[in-house]
């Protein structure tokens, strides 16, 4: 969406809207839709954390606390006259309690407070949410927006939410130094990255240098197993990974076998894993084979075929 919310309906920034543009739109009568919902000043709590849910879940928009108090005109409900006065401490008091209270942490939701003549309210402009769904803590339902309210969400939808929530993507560079005054040492240089501006949490990983007789820089444990040598290293990146920041890992090893093989393997709690694998000559120091996770020939045959050169 190129323009905001609060663009949208008032035609300004949400930043930049006074208490008086609110108290004007309300001169005439209003009607909530699918991305607006009004409130009046003794609005609770619990009901804040559910609108906010639902819009999170479906596709965002504005909470007006303070509006004026509804009325039924037909089979209509309208908004119109004064405004009323929201108990609620501060803009970032409310910002925190519904932070707080849903469940994953949502990003993407800004307030402002305004206050004239005695009379407080807020305005809540909240994202469609790239990590859904999100679950009131209050209650631990699922709410989505339907119909210009927010309304439980069924299981069929939740999981329909689930398999569309966006996740960062992991992407490992993994090169071969040659250094001609230590042509028996083989240098490796990792670099973890994520691909997308979604921010990861912990990333785990797990390298493993196959027919390595030797390492240096980073402290590899031996892996006993009468079939070939093989070194392994495991750790985490405990800073979130954001796009243009990578985790380098750097690396030597000596092997008196004609072949080794390196493989880096990355993960996640909510990210698949990510495998990235080379067949090193260790003479020449050729990549004489680099895979990933969509090679035909896999890392199990990659390992088979450097096992037999032990």
């Amino acid at each position: 969406m190129d323009k905001s919310y609060s663009d949208i309906i008032f035609g300004k920034d949400l930043h930049q809207l006074t208490y008086d543009d609110i108290a004007d739109y309300f001169i005439d009568e209003q009607e909530e839709n699918s991305v607006l919902e009004f409130k009046s000043g003794d609005v609770g709590l619990e009901s804040i954390y559910k609108e906010a849910c639902a819009f999170l879940n479906t596709q965002g928009g504005l909470i007006i606390i303070g509006a004026p108090i509804e009325k039924t005109k037909g089979d209509k409900t309208i908004c119109k006259g004064p405004l009323t006065n929201s108990n609620f401490k501060s803009k970032d008091w409310l910002s925190q309690k519904v932070i707080s209270n849903i469940q994953p942490s949502p990003g993407g939701i800004n307030i402002i407070e305004r206050e004239k003549n005695g009379i407080k309210i807020f305005v809540c402009e909240i994202g469609q949410s790239v990590n859904p769904p999100h679950q009131c803590s209050s209650d631990g339902k699922y709410y989505i927006r339907l119909e210009a309210e927010a309304k439980f969400a069924p299981h069929g939808i939740v999981l329909a939410l689930f398999n569309k929530r966006k996740v960062a993507e992991l992407d490992i560079d993994l090169k071969v130094e040659i250094n001609s005054n230590m042509r028996e040492i083989t240098t490796i240089n990792i670099n973890i990255k994520n691909k997308t501006e979604i921010p990861t949490d912990t990333v785990h990983y797990l390298v493993e240098i196959y027919n390595a007789d030797k390492t240096g820089l980073l402290k590899f444990d031996y892996v006993p197993n009468a079939e070939y040598k093989k070194l392994n290293l495991s750790g985490k990146i405990d800073m979130p990974l954001i796009q243009g920041i990578a985790a380098p890992l750097r690396f030597w090893f000596e092997s008196k076998s004609e072949k080794a093989l390196v493989s880096i393997i990355a993960w996640s709690k909510e990210i698949p894993m990510t495998v990235k694998y080379c067949i090193i000559n260790t003479f020449t120091k050729d990549i004489e084979f680099k895979g990933d996770n969509y090679s035909e020939k896999t890392l199990i045959d990659a390992i088979a075929e450097v096992k037999i050169l032990t």
